[in-house]
């Protein structure tokens, strides 16, 4: 059976073999649906009884037979194709001097999103003509219904175990980038990253200028980089430009010519294939951005996207970083030079940014009482580091949360709605209240989630959602709340505030909404909105405690 099967060729294998016992399948294709790259994969075709080579065709260019099943969503038959002129049909190529006279094609529904293209088609033909009949296009319509929810199943088991590989690649890229405070070691680190882990030729970073909307040219990310002047990108301007106007990541999975053509691939020089851009965000404030260029092997995909999206934030808050630590570095000198005493060595300062702001303040205070200094300058220059500190603290909280790895979901959730509230308090125009509600199914013992990539992927997507109820519902109150069932876990984030159209983000695979979902899918579970103008939104998250042992053909 195919849920007994977690690797896509084998699944793919077994439909085909099943598929035998009810339909003719002689001649016989599985083809799939891209969304990233607009192409559909005919991973399993078979003619005249035998297995050929798969192949995969853009949808731009080929808008035959399959491809209308696909958009239509409609099952298709067609008994007699010589009456008709100019038929494309996709599997035709296999004998281009024989033509199909008897096509038929079948929608594969996506059984979570109803409504959106089908994720592939599955088809039969012949060489004769009136081959097949309604009767056929039935039972292949039921099977590729019943084949739905099993091929989707198998997909998002891959993905969530390549997800999981790559959560703990983000763990382990996010420490080795915050563990430095040196600029060029910082970038010779995530050039290493982008040609490890993405493998891209070049990686280009800019750095946005804090008193201008601007982008500034900062760095060539490769091994051998050439040579650029430097130059400056306004926000709207070029792929990178557009990306920090909107906050967006982008996936070009082939460029057009108008792509290929923006203002900063002129500048570097570079013929750009394919490219992922994304902004870097450290505490909701745009930091720069980062584009990589031309995979080497393959193209960039979605998953290149969302993980390229979550190295950024890491990047944006190891440039925070050694920006706050050369700002601590800058004001302490001024300060020590207009007072020509004496200090006794200090021992070497730790690499943490927090410990050695802390250092600074440590230092300082044994001047506190050196009359050669002016009034108040230790003070100002601890009020200084004293909001460094605080700065760095909740950045490393939000992007790292410490307590999520050692005490666990539920503390590292307690602990950032505790902050966001603290935050809110300190600004005198916010009414907003931040509560916490837990609903264990025995009341004498915590809520416990056992595996701590899925956490790191829940406490993602709540903060994401916190987030933007923060920043755009206007509301005066936002709820969490997490609920534990016999057999899964109910997570709510709701709000009471302005609300919002929902259809104005369907399509829209970069909004936070989309991001959300696709995050949930990934850890096997799923994500529902429940918003209307002056309504207020709801975000439910449903994530079942074990996998189910269901088979389906």
């Amino acid at each position: 059976m195919i849920g007994a099967n977690f690797n896509l060729h084998e699944a793919l294998a077994t439909l085909y073999k099943e598929s035998s016992q009810f339909v003719d399948t002689t001649n016989f294709a599985i083809a799939l649906y891209d969304k990233t790259t607009d192409t559909l994969n005919f991973a399993l075709v078979a003619d005249h009884g035998e297995q050929v080579k798969p192949f995969v065709l853009e949808c731009a260019h080929h808008r035959g037979l399959t491809h209308y099943v696909l958009i239509t969503q409609n099952p298709l038959l067609f008994e007699d194709l010589s009456e008709l002129e100019k038929v494309d049909v996709e599997t035709a190529r296999i004998h281009p001097d024989k033509p199909i006279l008897t096509w038929l094609g079948a929608p594969i529904p996506n059984p979570f999103r109803l409504g959106r293209n089908a994720q592939g088609v599955i088809s039969m033909w012949s060489y004769q003509a009136n081959a097949f009949g309604e009767n056929d296009l039935q039972v292949l319509s039921t099977i590729a219904d019943q084949a739905a929810i099993s091929l989707r199943y198998v997909q998002l088991a891959e993905l969530l175990q390549q997800r999981a590989i790559e959560m703990a690649v983000v763990n382990d890229v996010a420490q080795l980038l915050v563990s430095t405070l040196d600029w060029q070691e910082l970038l010779a680190r995530i050039t290493e990253q982008i040609e490890g882990m993405f493998r891209a030729e070049m990686g280009v970073l800019f750095l946005k200028d804090t008193s201008a909307e601007d982008l500034v040219f900062e760095a060539i990310l490769a091994v051998k980089p050439p040579k650029i002047e430097p130059f400056r990108l306004p926000f709207g301007k070029g792929l990178a430009g557009r990306t920090a106007q909107t906050r967006q990541a982008l996936l070009i999975a082939h460029a057009s010519t108008e792509q290929k053509g923006e203002i900063e691939l002129q500048k570097i020089g570079l013929t750009m294939r394919d490219g992922v851009v994304v902004p870097l965000v450290a505490r909701e404030q745009l930091v720069g951005v980062l584009e990589i260029f031309n995979q080497k092997k393959g193209g960039f995909t979605e998953s290149d996207l969302v993980l390229l999206n979550a190295v950024g934030n890491y990047i944006a808050i190891a440039i925070e970083n050694i920006k706050l630590h050369n700002k601590a570095k800058s004001t302490a000198p001024q300060v020590v030079q207009a007072a020509p005493v004496q200090i006794a060595p200090s021992p070497q300062l730790p690499s943490d940014p927090t410990e050695l702001v802390s250092g600074i303040i440590s230092r300082f205070e044994a001047l506190q009482n050196e009359p050669s200094l002016p009034p108040n300058t230790v003070l100002k220059v601890q009020q200084i580091a004293d909001q460094t500190v605080q700065q760095m603290k909740g950045i490393l909280f939000e992007l790292h949360p410490f307590n999520l790895q050692t005490e666990g979901l539920i503390a590292a959730l307690q602990s950032f709605i505790e902050q966001q509230q603290k935050e809110q308090q300190q600004k005198a125009t916010s009414k907003l209240k931040l509560s916490l509600k837990l609903k264990p199914l025995d009341p004498d013992n915590p809520i416990v989630f056992t595996d701590n990539k899925v956490e790191t992927a829940i406490f993602a997507i709540i903060q994401e959602a916190v987030r933007n109820a923060i920043s755009h519902a206007k509301a005066k109150n936002i709820m969490l709340q997490v609920t534990e069932h016999p057999e899964a876990f109910y997570i709510l984030v709701a709000d009471d505030g302005i609300g919002f159209d929902a259809s104005e983000t369907e399509g829209q695979d970069n909004s936070g909404i989309a991001c959300m979902q696709k995050q949930a899918e990934l850890i096997g579970s799923e994500l529902r909105v429940k918003t209307a103008p002056g309504m207020g939104t709801h975000i439910f998250l449903y994530l079942p405690k074990e996998e189910s042992d269901n088979d389906f053909i």
